[in-house]
């Protein structure tokens, strides 16, 4: 009974150097046969250790590990508490994490999609996040895609810094137009851009030509659109007879007896007959498929 005694008490010493070497956060509450270890952070790296402990130095001693819970306040499930944030989320929050590591981890990705780099917070205090928070709590992929747009903005803040106009390309170089001209070519895609004009480089043409090209044709199109606006709410004029007169006559209002105010010709604005035969011989004069014409007006 002694000798047994003397080899528990040997093995409980092992244990309590063995254990002298974890991290500071484990708490034993009691040693023996049975062992109830507190974990308060890092529990799988913790876990690892002991179970490498059991196995290779103390044999016989097994170690119930039991590790305490609170409850995340997005999720509300219990969890470990090694399944939330170590210390603080972020400097200067003043609170102790109440958001598990999932969950957190979630919010900055949604926070990234909703309110872009510069304004994720935290869930619990709205303390802005710094880099090393993102680093720290986001997942890779939202981690990767938080300094792609936070190197893009820093970029952008130089003068210089040109993105290339390639929808397919991210690329994006250093290109003084004062010194370079305005003719970009991408170092990526190797395409060509006009950065003055921002736009396709216009080959065969310096800026100032195109311009009085572009002046041109947009002058054209802004004829070719009154003229059509024109031939949608105007006619022209039939004049008199044996006068053609063909000025544009828009009606806003009234009946549809029109007098031009170029030739003072009056006509029909539905068929453009004559009003002279028509006062001389009645509404016959109408052209047959107008609503004036004698045989489409109803009888009384």
């Amino acid at each position: 009974m002694l000798r047994e005694l003397d080899e528990l008490e040997h093995q409980t010493e092992t244990l309590e150097r063995m254990l002298a070497r974890l991290p500071p956060e484990w708490m034993i509450l009691k040693i023996g046969k049975m062992v109830h270890a507190y974990i308060s952070q890092n529990f799988r790296n913790a876990l690892k250790m002991i179970k490498s402990i059991t196995v290779s130095v103390i044999g016989g001693i097994t170690l119930l590990l039991s590790p305490p819970e609170k409850s995340c306040i997005i999720c509300t499930d219990a969890k470990p508490v090694g399944k939330f944030p170590r210390g603080k989320i972020t400097a200067n929050c003043e609170h102790e994490p109440q958001v598990c590591l999932k969950d957190l981890k979630t919010w900055i990705t949604l926070e990234l999609k909703s309110k872009g780099w510069e304004s994720i917070s935290c869930p619990e205090c709205k303390e802005p996040l710094r880099h090393s928070d993102i680093r720290k709590f986001a997942s890779r992929k939202t981690f990767a895609r938080y300094e792609t747009l936070m190197t893009r903005a820093a970029l952008s803040a130089d003068p210089n810094f040109r993105w290339c106009l390639n929808p397919s390309c991210d690329s994006g170089q250093i290109h003084k137009i004062r010194r370079n001209g305005p003719k970009f070519r991408c170092d990526e895609c190797k395409k060509r851009f006009c950065m003055f004009h921002e736009r396709p480089w216009h080959e065969g043409e310096t800026c100032q030509q195109f311009d009085r090209r572009a002046v041109v044709e947009r002058q054209k199109a802004e004829e070719a659109a009154s003229a059509a606006v024109i031939g949608r709410t105007t006619k022209k004029c039939p004049g008199k007879p044996g006068q053609p007169c063909g000025w544009n006559i828009e009606k806003a209002a009234g009946c549809d007896h029109m007098t031009c105010l170029k030739c003072a010709g009056e006509f029909c604005y539905i068929c453009l007959a004559f009003y002279g035969p028509i006062r001389k011989q009645g509404n016959s004069m109408h052209l047959p498929t107008c609503r004036y014409h004698s045989d489409n007006i109803p009888r009384q």
